[in-house]
């Protein structure tokens, strides 16, 4: 099956929502690993969505998939890890820290 740059688009944006659901809700072990893994989709979407616009030659569309890996993945990724880090270490303090700019 060949998926479009729209298809992988509804992906990427249905992980994130989920990611970002659970985010809001407990913090569960089992929920920030699914988060992973979710994160890691929307990689691969945007990574796709990517290699498609650049095929296109639709320079907004890269510029925009590439954003989407700045701007919306790696915090929430970033945010993942530190929580899954607190609850592996039994501290808070991480979880409620302002998030880190690069």
């Amino acid at each position: 099956m060949v998926e479009s740059y729209e298809d992988f688009e509804v992906e990427y944006d249905t992980n994130l929502s989920r990611v970002r659901a659970f985010l809001s809700s407990t913090r569960s072990t089992s929920t920030l690993q699914e988060s992973e893994r979710l994160l890691r989709e929307a990689r691969r979407c945007a990574t796709a969505m990517q290699g498609l616009a650049e095929v296109e030659g639709d320079a907004a569309k890269v510029q925009e998939s590439k954003r989407r890996m700045e701007q919306e993945v790696r915090p929430l990724a970033e945010e993942v890890a530190r929580a899954l880090e607190a609850k592996r270490t039994g501290s808070t303090s991480s979880i409620t820290s302002a998030p880190t700019t690069s």
